[in-house]
């Protein structure tokens, strides 16, 4: 499994990314602060090579680490400081259902994936029309496989065949990784505070791919509550999220 992790190095921050926990905000937060400025989608401009220049003056950098590269990786990077945005397991899955499902889908539901995509292929954008070619994948899947079929998919296939569904504590490699702090995405503004310190107000942070599941996740039902904790308990323990 590869780890993805973004450094920056006056600062001294390595930051891990973790999908569906603010990882977009997190990109346009880092160009940010090392000053860059671009039209660009945060995640292209982080970590694709149009701005690899403007990123390695600015002191920004973005590495894929795999499990036999890690231990050197944060050798070289003793005396940083280690932080990743983590997430209440309840909304972050509820997050890869309303966001995701397609990955789910051409894993498990192959023929509901597929129709899907004849779907999108077949839909025409008309002016004005906000749909996106993914949200029609996504709003089409929702109506064959539902939020509760997904879980119960997830509690018998498992969870690592893809990362916006497997547990956080895998994807940012905890136990390998010295991390300093973890974020709670539920308290963005207030955590980044104490690790970017030099920034003054961070209050507005922007926010992408907003799914407003937090409050959904008040909402699940106490068998739902109970068939995802047992899913994601090692990230409720290990990242200290009630259950």
């Amino acid at each position: 499994m590869i780890a993805r992790f973004i450094v920056q190095h006056p600062r001294r921050l390595v930051y891990a990314e973790l999908p569906k926990c603010a990882s977009t905000t997190m990109h346009k937060l880092f160009l940010d602060v090392s000053g860059i400025r671009t039209d660009l989608e945060p995640h292209f401009a982080v970590w694709r090579e149009p701005l690899a220049e403007a990123r390695r003056a600015a002191g920004l950098e973005a590495f894929e680490i795999d499990d036999d590269s890690l231990q050197g990786f944060v050798r070289r990077h003793r005396g940083y400081r280690f932080f990743t945005v983590v997430r209440n397991p309840y909304g972050r899955c509820l997050s890869g259902y309303g966001q995701q499902v397609r990955h789910y889908a051409k894993r498990f539901h192959r023929f509901a994936f597929y129709r899907a995509k004849v779907r999108q292929m077949l839909s025409q954008k008309r002016p004005g029309d906000e749909e996106t070619p993914h949200r029609v994948v996504t709003e089409t899947l929702q109506g064959v496989i539902s939020f509760e079929s997904f879980v119960a998919g997830l509690r018998r296939h498992g969870t690592s065949f893809d990362k916006h569904f497997d547990l956080q504590s895998n994807v940012i490699r905890l136990g390998r990784v010295p991390y300093d702090e973890f974020v709670q995405m539920e308290r963005l503004a207030e955590g980044l505070r104490s690790v970017f310190t030099e920034e003054g107000d961070l209050s507005s942070i922007p926010a992408f791919n907003v799914t407003h599941s937090g409050a959904a996740a008040d909402r699940l039902s106490p068998d739902l509550r109970e068939k995802i904790h047992a899913i994601y308990e090692p990230d409720f323990r290990n990242l200290r999220y009630a259950a």
